[in-house]
C-alpha cells in the first residue's frame, strides 16, 4: 500500500484541490495548476501505483501496513514520518502534525477505483459560513452552541456511491376515477365513473443514486441529494488531495434490492403522472422488465461536522456541491417556554381588550 503526497512541481509543497477554482493550489509558492497539467506532470504514475507494484517512484513513500485493531491500520506520512492511524475504508486524509494531504493510493486501485467524481464546489470558509446562516435563523438554539472555532473543525470528504442508470420496459395497470358533484336544491349528489386504465412503454432512468458506505447514516447521505451529474469528471486521484475519501465497502449485489425498489417507485410515479384526465388513480398491478442497466462507482463531496453539545453528538452534513445541508439543531426548551408565554399573554391581552371594546 502506497502513501501518496501530491507535490508541487514547483518547490515540492503540498498540493491541495480548490474548489473555488476547480484547480490545485501550493500554500508555499501560490503556484497553481490544472488537472491537465497535473496529468501531463504525473503521466503513468497512478498506473504503476493502481498495479500495486513495489515500485514508488517520487514523490511516493513505501510503508507497512498493520492491523491496529479490526477497523484500524496505519501508515507514515511521506512528508514528516509521522504515523497516521485510519479506518480500513478511508481513502484519502491529512496527517495530524504537519497537515500535509495525503492519498492511501491502493485503497482506489483495481475494482476499487471509482469511475467518476464531482469536485468539491462548495469552499471550506463558504461551508463555515452557511452553518452559521442556519444557527443564526434559529431563535431557539441553546446558547453556547454556536462556535465558530469548533465549526471550522469541518472536514470535506469524499462519499462513495452507486450511481445507476436503468433503462426498462413497463407496462401499469391502474383503476382511475373520475368523481362529478353537484347540487339540485338542497341536495348534494356525488357521482363516482371507474375506469381501467393501461399504460405502457420504455423509461430511462439516469444517476439513481445509493451509498456504498455501510458504516454512515444512510439517511443523511441520502438527504444531500441532489448532485448535479452534469459536472462528473473522470476520476483522478489529484481531486482528493486536501480532503478526506471514503472507499466502498458495498458492493452491487448488496444494494440491488434497494436500486430495485427505488426504480419501482420511480415507475409508479412516471406511469401514474401519465394518466391525466382522471379524480386519482390507483396502481394495482406494475410489470418491469430491465433493458440495460449500469452502475458507477462515484465519489460525491459532503461536508461533515461532528458537535459534541451537553452530552449528545450533533452530526451534520452538506452537499459539497450545491450547499443543501441536512441535520437538526437543538432547542433550548426555556428559551421556548418562555416564548410560548410571552405570545400567550399577547394573545390573552388581545382578547380582553377585543372584548373589552365590544363590551
Amino acid at each position: 500500500m502506497s502513501v501518496v503526497s501530491y507535490k508541487c512541481p514547483n518547490c515540492g509543497g503540498g498540493l491541495s484541490f480548490n474548489p473555488a477554482t476547480q484547480a490545485f493550489d501550493c500554500e508555499f509558492c501560490l503556484s497553481r495548476f490544472t488537472q491537465q497539467e497535473l496529468d501531463d506532470y504525473y503521466k503513468g504514475w497512478e498506473e504503476s501505483l493502481n498495479d500495486e507494484k513495489n515500485v514508488d517512484p517520487e514523490p511516493v513513500s513505501q510503508s507497512q501496513e498493520g492491523e491496529f485493531d479490526e477497523h484500524a491500520v496505519y501508515y507514515t506520512c511521506p512528508s514528516c514520518g509521522a504515523e497516521i492511524i485510519t479506518t480500513d475504508t478511508t481513502a484519502a486524509t491529512e496527517c495530524y502534525y504537519c497537515q500535509n494531504p495525503i492519498v492511501l493510493s491502493g485503497r482506489l486501485s483495481g475494482e476499487f477505483k471509482p469511475d467518476k467524481v464531482i469536485p468539491f464546489v462548495i469552499s471550506k470558509d463558504e461551508a463555515v459560513k452557511k452553518f452559521g446562516e442556519m444557527c443564526a435563523k434559529k431563535k431557539f438554539l441553546p446558547k453556547g452552541f454556536f462556535s465558530k472555532k469548533h465549526f471550522e473543525k469541518i472536514s470535506g470528504v469524499y462519499f462513495p456511491y452507486y450511481l445507476v442508470d436503468s433503462h426498462i420496459d413497463g407496462c401499469a395497470n391502474a383503476t382511475g376515477n373520475i368523481v362529478r358533484t353537484w347540487r339540485s336544491g338542497n341536495i348534494r349528489y356525488t357521482e363516482t365513473k371507474k375506469y381501467q386504465v393501461v399504460r405502457q412503454g420504455d423509461i430511462k432512468f439516469r444517476g439513481i443514486p445509493s451509498p456504498a458506505l455501510k458504516k454512515e447514516d444512510q439517511l443523511m447521505l441520502e438527504y444531500v441529494h441532489p448532485f448535479d451529474e452534469t459536472k462528473l469528471v473522470d476520476f483522478s486521484m489529484p481531486y482528493l488531495s486536501g480532503f478526506k475519501a471514503e472507499k466502498r465497502d458495498v458492493s452491487p449485489d448488496d444494494l440491488k434490492d434497494v436500486v430495485k425498489k427505488k426504480i419501482d417507485d420511480y415507475s409508479r410515479l412516471v406511469y401514474t403522472d401519465a394518466m391525466t384526465g382522471y379524480s386519482s388513480v390507483n396502481i394495482t398491478r406494475l410489470d418491469i422488465t430491465k433493458i440495460s442497466e449500469q452502475w458507477n462507482y462515484t465519489l460525491l463531496p459532503v461536508w461533515m461536522l461532528t458537535y459534541k453539545f451537553e452530552n449528545k453528538i450533533w452530526v451534520y452534513a452538506m452537499n459539497g456541491q450545491s450547499g443543501k445541508v441536512y441535520g437538526d439543531l437543538p432547542v433550548d426548551k426555556k428559551k421556548l417556554m418562555i416564548w410560548t408565554g410571552i405570545v400567550g399573554l399577547i394573545a390573552f391581552a388581545i382578547s380582553f381588550l377585543i372584548g373589552g371594546m365590544l363590551g
